[in-house]
């Protein structure tokens, strides 16, 4: 179960299978999707400046090792690079739609000559301060939103205060800046099965909920309208499945009903 949004994306399936008597009862297969995809690669980038090709500190020539597009290709090994005189170097992303943000990723460059401190995240109609951003081992600094915003464009300014006076030398940027949208509505996409036992000329009991699985990966009890069971379904012992409804989703529960001859 995912309770934090994460930076990196992935999708998992899930099968739940039950062994009843010896007789093996699979559910539906459920893709799962961890929370959005970071759509910064969708995005147009510019960038204040990138690292000259020779280490000239106000050099024109770039070093196309570190142009913008590094900061979004997922790859923590390439990275975005200002040059030298750059003091407050800026990445603008410009999506060709707007989007639906609640949290970026700031991965540093891992080099504490390089390392950015703090900036200032900026969207159509709004702003955020980013303090504390670490460097070392380049972990993921997410930085979530207090709401969702809406906007067509994201830009992060590298310390434009100067609070942090990096080392002469310094070629700040970043190595990964991860956008996200807002995750969509969880829906219910499996169910856990249900087993019931019966005597042979006796209706089975079957339960008025079931343990819905969601897309989000939690679970959940939801209510439950079961296909009618026959008197000719329990007429002899054995077992079958019965289907059930649940409102709202295509999906459907499963219950495996065992007959005893009590």
């Amino acid at each position: 179960m995912l309770k934090e949004p994460i930076p990196t994306g992935f999708q998992a399936t899930a099968k739940a299978i039950v062994t009843l008597d010896g007789v093996a009862v699979e559910s539906n297969t459920a893709t799962i999707t961890a929370l959005a995809e970071n759509i910064a690669s969708t995005a147009t980038v510019t960038v204040s400046s990138v690292r000259d090709r020779n280490g000239v500190p106000d050099g024109n020539n770039q070093d196309d090792r570190y142009l913008g597009t590094k900061a979004t290709d997922a790859n923590k090994a390439t990275s975005w690079a200002a040059k030298q005189s750059d003091s407050s170097p800026w990445i603008k992303l410009q999506f060709p739609a707007p989007v639906e943000l609640d949290r970026v990723n700031l991965v540093d460059r891992g080099h504490e000559v390089n390392q950015i401190v703090e900036g200032v995240l900026e969207w159509e109609g709004g702003s955020k301060k980013v303090t504390g951003i670490q460097w070392d081992g380049q972990p993921d600094n997410v930085v979530k939103l207090d709401a969702p915003v809406r906007t067509s464009w994201v830009k992060f300014t590298i310390d434009p205060g100067s609070v942090y006076a990096n080392p002469s030398g310094a070629e700040c940027g970043l190595a990964e800046f991860g956008v996200y949208e807002v995750p969509p509505p969880k829906s219910v996409v499996d169910f856990r099965p249900v087993a019931v036992d019966t005597g042979v000329g006796e209706l089975p009991a079957l339960p008025g909920q079931v343990d819905a699985v969601s897309s989000d990966g939690t679970t959940g009890l939801v209510d439950v309208t079961w296909d009618p069971v026959t008197a000719d379904l329990v007429a002899a012992p054995g077992w079958f499945t019965v289907r059930g409804t649940v409102t709202g989703t295509t999906a459907k529960p499963t219950a495996v009903v065992n007959v005893e001859d009590r």
